[in-house]
């Protein structure tokens, strides 16, 4: 029988599964702060032409915690 191979959202809410409950809440409290604090960042100023790479991990590091922030409190939802 093959193994079946679980995301890294299911691992992370395995572990998470084990924790005290009141460690869980904590938890995701300091994941939505942390993710708000990068996305309520302002935008980086345009900079000079070589270092156009810096500008633009900037913005999707900036993109990804908007989503995150929000995304991250439906990772622990069962699926019945």
């Amino acid at each position: 029988m093959a193994k079946s191979r679980k995301s890294g959202a299911d691992i992370l809410l395995d572990i998470t599964a084990r924790l005290p409950w009141w460690l869980g809440v904590v938890l995701a409290l300091l994941s939505y702060l942390l993710l708000h604090a990068l996305a309520a960042e302002p935008p980086a100023a345009p900079t000079p032409s070589g270092q156009r790479a810096g500008f633009a991990v900037a913005g999707m590091v900036q993109a990804l915690a908007r989503i995150g922030q929000y995304l991250s409190a439906h990772c622990g939802q069962r699926r019945w």
